[in-house]
């Protein structure tokens, strides 16, 4: 099992921790011709990038989890975000981006979501290791 752990100074809180990951996940998508737009709220719900490419127009909407085990109910909630839209734009695509493994029930919706939304991407801390790599 592999993991990508964002570890801050002792007394830096949770929610920096991810906002640090989500920076990162920012710097890389900028490179790829993105234009981000970070923690776009809609009713109940928070989208934690909002992404326009600059070459083809096409919307992507990014969820950053730098914690252990994101649970199904994170999933559920980007799914609806990405069936519903934020702001009246839908996404094109998404990108659930974990820094750990997902929990069991996390892990077997995954799976279903993979069949069945094509444009629904996991990724996970090998693909996130590949990513940095390449960058």
């Amino acid at each position: 099992m592999k993991e990508i752990k964002i570890i801050l100074e002792p007394e830096t809180t949770k929610t920096k921790n991810g906002s640090a990951f989500e920076d990162l996940i920012s710097i890389i998508l900028e490179k790829l011709q993105y234009t981000i737009t970070p923690n776009v709220h809609i009713t109940g719900l928070e989208i934690d990038l909002f992404a326009k490419n600059n070459l083809t127009n096409q919307i992507l909407y990014a969820e950053c989890k730098a914690k252990e085990k994101p649970k199904s109910t994170e999933i559920k909630n980007f799914i609806y975000s990405i069936d519903y839209g934020v702001n009246g734009e839908k996404a094109d695509f998404g990108f659930f981006i974990h820094t750990e493994e997902l929990d069991k029930q996390a892990a077997g919706l995954k799976l279903q979501i993979e069949k069945d939304k094509k444009k629904i991407t996991f990724i996970g801390p090998d693909k996130i290791m590949k990513l940095l790599e390449d960058q």
